[in-house]
């Protein structure tokens, strides 16, 4: 699995992507704006980490776009924990979850990147095999 994470602090930044490789995943790029990875989904990633409330653009208007380009993309949005409306408008528009921002994030991943390799792994079993006919 690709994934990218989005987020205009460095430190969270890190964070996250420690975490990330911790669990096993190497395919990682990391960006500091939303422009900038909207620019790199050519590169197909699975999965993009995005927080909410970054310099450049507001997550709803990332997310949006995100989904426009690759609504296959598995957009799990960051924000703060008091927010749920916010959080249930990102799942509305198409995020497949949210993350708050309240110090169990770096477990939440976890889950949620668990949660996603499940559903990989029956889709990749579900797809019909080439059967020749002899």
């Amino acid at each position: 699995m690709k994934i990218f994470i989005v987020n205009d602090d460095i430190f969270s930044l890190g964070l996250y992507e420690e975490q990330i490789k911790s669990l096993g995943y190497y395919n990682i790029s990391t960006f500091k704006s939303c422009a900038a990875t909207l620019e790199e989904l050519s590169n197909a990633p699975t999965i993009v980490l995005l927080d909410y409330n970054t310099a450049d653009m507001n997550g709803f208007e990332a997310l949006n776009q995100i989904k426009k380009q690759n609504p296959l993309i598995y957009v799990i949005m960051f924000m703060m924990e008091d927010r749920l409306d916010l959080a249930a408008m990102a799942l509305q528009m198409g995020a497949f979850d949210s993350i708050f921002k309240d110090g169990q994030e770096l477990q939440k991943i976890k889950e949620v990147l668990f949660q996603i390799s499940e559903i990989q792994q029956v889709l990749y079993f579900k797809k019909p095999q080439n059967q020749s006919i002899t």
